[in-house]
C-alpha cells in the first residue's frame, strides 16, 4: 500500500501537481485551535506531539494484541 502512495506522489510530481496541506482543528472550550501540516507555530506543539505518540503507542499495542489474539484463536 505505501508503495502505491510513493508512486503516486512521484507521478504527482512529474506532472506538477501540487497538493494542498492537510488541515485539522480542534475546539476546546469554545477555543479552536488549526493545525497544517508541518506549521510547527503552536505554542502546545510538544505537549501535543507527546500525547499523540502516546496514543500511537497505544494503538500500536492494540493492535498487536489484535494480532496475537488471531494466532491464538
Amino acid at each position: 500500500m505505501w508503495s502505491d502512495v510513493a508512486d503516486v506522489r512521484k507521478l504527482m510530481r512529474s506532472r506538477g501537481v501540487k497538493k494542498e496541506p492537510g488541515w485539522s482543528w480542534i475546539e476546546i472550550r469554545d477555543t479552536v485551535s488549526v493545525f497544517v501540516v508541518g506549521d510547527q507555530s503552536h505554542p502546545w506543539r510538544d505537549s501535543i506531539y507527546e500525547i499523540l505518540d502516546s496514543l500511537t503507542a497505544n494503538a500500536d499495542m492494540v493492535d498487536d494484541i489484535s494480532e496475537l489474539d488471531a494466532i491464538t484463536v
